[in-house]
């Protein structure tokens, strides 16, 4: 019995050391982490000197202070990285911190790409440094696999081009035929004066940021505050309908004020709802990478249907 015992923990122990499913022959057990902490890092102290910078504006009695407090807590905070990290992930957060401050400074269209680095890695930042989760275990948490990526997939963009799609054009009817709002062409215009990599952006990368952040992560964490009051279920999946309905409706309404700045009432309106069904569709299927997918089918129909429509004669751009 105790040789078999031995034999049971060795054969465990050998368990315990093998590399984790989600990391193994990928580079996910040391380069994404370091990647994902890169990221988190180098977008939060660009945001945090843009933040010194916004101040600086606002209040000009201040004068440089308000910029100057700022940039050297951002300095403090990289010499704390380098000595807490890895030599490469602090190399490389300095690396991302110079490209979003060059390409802030050349574009103001490159704020977006430091911002979608940040909406991304956060959730990876607080379920590991908090919560004390490894990167497959935060990837698992978030509703990621392999399994069935394909099926997945195509579910999202089914559920766009049938579901979601043709229920924001009727709600854009219903806006303006009931209260006259047509100021979707703000949106229109905008995309058009940007420049064309924006356009790519916005169906390629900015949906896995705001699907990470906005259905996969701060639902889970608006349900888990519930938890704390024993109103949540162990499998917060499994909640009562008002728990997650609430989760649902911060998460819809922080995803719309995320969409401010187009200064549409259509697209706010629209981002509601979009961020709505795409939590529903989650809650369903449990998998990030649908709504990943359908939010990014939704992105390129948009994007395709303005540049199209922009290339058609005056009379016809309109039906577009």
């Amino acid at each position: 019995m105790r040789t078999a015992a031995r034999a049971g923990s060795a054969v465990t122990s050998k368990a315990s050391r093998r590399p984790d499913a989600g990391s193994a022959g990928t580079g996910a057990g040391w380069f994404f982490p370091g990647l994902v902490s890169a990221a988190f890092f180098s977008s939060s102290l660009f945001f945090a000197l843009a933040a010194g910078l916004a101040l600086q504006r606002a209040f000009p009695p201040l004068g440089f202070a308000a910029f100057a407090l700022p940039a050297f807590l951002c300095l403090a905070a990289m010499g704390a990285i380098a000595l807490r990290e890895k030599a490469w992930v602090s190399s490389l957060t300095a690396i991302l911190l110079a490209v979003f401050l060059l390409g802030a400074l050349s574009t103001r269209y490159f704020a977006t790409v430091a911002l979608s680095a940040f909406l991304a890695s956060l959730p990876f930042a607080w379920m590991g440094r908090v919560e004390g989760k490894t990167f497959p275990q935060s990837l698992s948490c978030l509703g990621f696999s392999r399994r069935g990526l394909a099926r997945d997939v195509a579910l999202g963009v089914a559920a766009t081009v049938f579901l979601l799609y043709p229920a924001i054009i009727m709600e854009s009817l219903a806006l303006r035929l009931a209260f006259g709002v047509t100021d979707l062409e703000n949106v229109s215009s905008l995309l058009l004066e940007s420049p064309l990599w924006v356009s790519a952006f916005a169906v390629a990368v900015a949906p896995i940021g705001e699907e990470l952040f906005f259905r996969a992560f701060l639902i889970r964490e608006i349900v888990g505050f519930f938890g704390l009051f024993g109103l949540a279920a162990r499998d917060w999946f499994s909640s009562p309908p008002a728990v997650l309905a609430a989760a649902v409706a911060v998460s819809s309404l922080a995803f719309m004020a995320a969409h401010y700045s187009y200064g549409s009432v259509a697209e706010f309106a629209g981002a509601f709802t979009i961020g709505a069904a795409l939590a529903l569709l989650y809650l369903r299927t449990r998998s990030v990478a649908v709504i990943i997918a359908s939010h990014a089918s939704f992105n390129l129909i948009s994007v395709l249907v303005i540049h199209l429509g922009s290339m058609l004669p005056a009379g016809l751009s309109g039906l577009a």
